[in-house]
């Protein structure tokens, strides 16, 4: 997606925010942000909002005890805040062979830093990670401008009323059913099938495990809300 993007023969495409970074710092071509908008006047577009994280981190309970301070501190150093050296040389390897100081300070990576440092960031971002945050080195410019589509997405985002619940169904059928679903926007989309063909999908959505999944998230949050006022 990212060559083609580059070369021009395609315009836009779907892309996690921590990879749109990625790809920013890699790539020389205009990006810009799409902020979801709505299909007619008096309807309000909404920005559904990620997890927060994509996972954890764990040691095996039959971890040797000896070896369990020195795995903490290996996740405690990739966790390193920004403007700590150790963030720096995570995000932009050694200096002097991956980047490079500019007079006013900045980082700029070499032809070397764009093949190693950047590839080598984002897995070791997968073990651990520092708050999120937003500098682009040596593009003040591009970095204001995301800035300013975040703030409109956040006027018009909202979090799933689910995160930090578990639903057992959706664990085991969650990522099929939804791809099924999904898989058949796309062919509405594209034109493949009738926009009549949705209520079809949605039905073999619900009766796959659709609705179990919901009842499973109404109890958790009934619980939960049961326990806060037990409080």
């Amino acid at each position: 997606m990212r060559e083609k993007m580059a070369q021009g023969t395609l315009g836009a495409y779907v892309q996690s925010f921590p990879s749109f970074l990625v790809d920013v710092k890699t790539y020389e071509f205009p990006f810009g942000v799409i902020v979801p908008f709505a299909a007619k006047p008096g309807v309000s577009a909404h920005f559904d909002f990620g997890a927060g994280s994509v996972g954890f981190t764990a040691i095996s309970k039959g971890a040797d005890s000896k070896r369990i301070p020195t795995l903490l501190g290996v996740l405690d150093y990739l966790a390193a805040p920004f403007a700590t050296e150790e963030r720096l040389f995570l995000e932009n390897g050694a200096e002097g062979t991956h980047h490079k100081r500019t007079g006013d300070g900045d980082v700029v990576l070499t032809e070397k830093g764009n093949a190693e440092a950047l590839t080598t960031a984002m897995p070791l971002a997968f073990l651990a990670n520092a708050p999120e945050y937003l500098y682009l080195p040596s593009k003040p410019d591009l970095t204001r401008r995301i800035h300013g589509w975040r703030q409109e997405l956040l006027k018009i985002g909202q979090a799933s009323p689910v995160i930090g619940h578990y639903s057992d169904t959706n664990a085991d059928k969650g990522t099929s059913l939804t791809k099924a679903l999904n898989d058949g926007v796309l062919d509405i989309i594209a034109g493949r099938k009738s926009l009549s063909d949705f209520d079809g999908l949605l039905r073999s959505w619900r009766s796959g495990g659709g609705d179990r999944i919901r009842r499973e998230y109404e109890d958790s949050l009934a619980s939960e809300k049961k326990g806060k006022q037990a409080k």
